[in-house]
């Protein structure tokens, strides 16, 4: 019985330790990328950039959503 409890021991250790060490290197990973890609251009487009969409493309939503509630 202490056999067995001494390899479930030493399973959990094994265990633990595997799991910790995959965090410390994913923490690492995280903390190297953060810094390097600090002064890349941002996922979202400048709000001068973007335009609104026309005015036919605005009917088009507008009649598809009345048809959409219509049929509700």
């Amino acid at each position: 019985m202490a056999d067995s409890l001494i390899a479930a021991a030493w399973l959990m250790a094994i265990g633990m330790a595997t799991v910790f060490s995959f965090l410390l290197i994913l923490i690492a990973v995280i903390v190297v990328s953060s810094k390097l890609l600090v002064n890349q251009q941002t996922l979202a487009p400048n709000s001068d950039s973007m335009t609104s969409p026309s005015s036919t493309t605005l009917a088009v939503i507008a009649a598809a959503i009345h048809q959409y509630r219509q049929r509700r």
